[in-house]
């Protein structure tokens, strides 16, 4: 009995010094659309991608088995633009969050390294907003709005993630990842569109070092 502890003792040592905390950092762009549930504002008839920026911290714990387990604190804009189509206005909807997904991942290599993630991500709204246009060639501001409070404050959603990046003596990671995250609850907004689903593409750059 006192070898098997022993032997146990020395695997979990081992298992414990191979593992690697890594903080890093990363940012990107976002494109971001819903689907539609149902339209409020009968004018308007579908809606198209809105382009934004993503940006924020990362944790990632790496096991001697290559296996990640990881979050991220992210200040990520979404939204979508839609024509209202009888007068030739544009709207723009622009939300701000800060998003924190969980994801467990695996990656393979050592200089040049490869990487894919899964997880759930939930979001919290800072601020919604939207502004109207002129559809024509200057694009003339109309006016906006504070939408927040018509808006759902939380929302939650699953991700998928690809990436790769080069190695530094193995403790510097230099990376692009691509990611896609579509909502699993639908959020709510009574003034245009009800029940909605935000989904939308990413490509970040970003390192991460061990420590």
């Amino acid at each position: 009995m006192k070898k098997v502890l022993i032997a146990l003792f020395v695997i979990s040592s081992q298992w414990a010094i191979a593992q690697n905390h890594y903080f890093g950092t990363k940012a990107g762009i976002n494109f971001s659309t819903v689907h539609i549930g149902s339209i409020q504002f009968t004018p308007i008839t579908s809606v198209d991608y809105l382009g934004s920026y993503t940006g924020g911290i990362t944790y990632d714990y790496i096991f001697a088995s290559n296996l990640i387990i990881g979050t991220e604190i992210l200040y990520r804009q979404s939204g979508y633009t839609t024509e209202v189509s009888n007068n030739h206005i544009l709207l723009k909807y622009i939300d701000e969050n800060i998003s924190i997904p969980l994801k467990v991942g695996y990656q393979i290599g050592e200089k040049f390294t490869a990487f894919g993630n899964l997880g759930i991500v939930s979001s919290f709204l800072i601020s919604s907003k939207f502004y109207s246009y002129n559809n024509d060639d200057e694009m003339t501001l109309r006016g906006g709005r504070d939408n927040t409070d018509d808006k759902t404050l939380y929302s939650l959603g699953g991700m998928a993630e690809l990436g790769g990046g080069y190695n530094f003596k193995n403790d510097f990671l230099i990376y692009l990842s691509f990611g896609f995250q579509h909502d699993i609850i639908p959020t709510h907004d009574p003034i245009v569109l009800d029940k909605n689903y935000y989904y939308g593409f990413a490509a970040s750059l970003g390192f991460r070092m061990a420590i």
